[in-house]
């Protein structure tokens, strides 16, 4: 009977000390927790009270069993419909935040895939550029092995590669100069 009082009584230290903290971070789920919080701190208590009071302070033992049995298992039902209740709440935040974090993990691989084709892309544009240029002055550099010294050679850009076109393009007008000298 001690051991039913002590753990009845822990039950509802902890009930009140949780109280705050649980609504605190439950939200929508309150009101139907409230009343179960309610109804189990007040089963509790009674049952705290009944015992204190007609069990260990009274003089004579007139506290009936039946009584003592309802009321134990109303305390314990409220106490069990609390968990339950709870565990529900529980169980609503659970996939809340999950469903959260499976949202958040869609918009990231959206994103991410939106750099990866974005760069892509880019680098597809860059390269095309650049080979471009390279196969420009490849045909270039043929047609001036073949001794054709008259080839226009325009760089289409200021990056390396049309620094590389531009000095093809001067070696060619000095091999032209100097063919024009030796003639």
């Amino acid at each position: 009977l001690l051991d039913a009082y002590a753990e009845m009584r822990l039950r509802e230290k902890a009930i009140i000390s949780g109280l705050e903290k649980v609504f605190a971070a439950v939200g929508p789920s309150r009101a139907g927790l409230k009343a179960a919080f309610d109804e189990a701190r007040a089963g509790i208590a009674r049952f705290n009270t009944n015992v204190q009071d007609n069990i260990l302070k009274a003089d004579t033992l007139g506290y009936e069993p039946a009584r003592y049995f309802d009321e134990t298992t109303r305390a314990m039902d409220g106490a069990f419909k609390l968990y339950d209740e709870g565990a529900a709440a529980l169980d609503e935040m659970l996939q809340a935040r999950i469903d959260g974090i499976r949202s958040t993990r869609w918009v990231l691989l959206t994103m991410i895939a939106a750099i990866v084709l974005l760069t892509a892309g880019l680098a597809f544009v860059v390269l095309r550029r650049i080979n471009q240029s390279i196969v420009e002055a490849s045909s270039a550099l043929d047609q001036i092995a073949e001794g054709r010294l008259d080839v226009t050679i325009k760089a289409s850009s200021n990056d390396e590669v049309g620094h590389l076109i531009d000095r093809l393009d001067e070696m060619q007008k000095q091999l032209r100069e100097r063919k024009d000298q030796e003639s």
